[in-house]
């Protein structure tokens, strides 16, 4: 497994820009300059959900990789296996269960968080 999740992140790409996202569904992972994972999430369109996490990032130099996966129960499965084997600090505990609609993601807050 260890070798896997090694050559997925290494597959991810650096987007230049925004631009270089639009319309692409996928797993991003934001990071510090040194390429260190802060944040793994996932998005139907990549360039409209990654400025929701400007105040989170905010005075950080960070660098955008991202993979492109249009299948959105294969999206959730890969975002949830990386978010385990990388461990980046600001994802919060997320949960995954099956129902009839296939994969569906529960993000669970501490207390006051949101």
């Amino acid at each position: 497994m260890k070798t896997f999740m090694n050559d997925l992140v290494r597959a991810s790409r650096e987007a230049s820009s925004l631009i270089d996202l639009a319309g692409t569904p996928g797993i991003y992972l934001i990071c510090d300059e040194s390429a260190q994972a802060l944040y793994v999430g996932e998005s139907t369109n990549i360039a409209e959900r990654i400025p929701r996490h400007a105040d989170k990032f905010s005075g950080m130099k960070t660098r955008v990789f991202f993979i492109k996966v249009v299948e959105p129960d294969v999206r959730c499965a890969i975002e949830a296996a990386i978010i385990r084997y990388l461990k980046p600090k600001y994802n919060k505990k997320t949960i995954f269960n099956r129902s009839q609609q296939g994969l569906r993601r529960i993000e669970i807050y501490e207390k006051g968080e949101q």
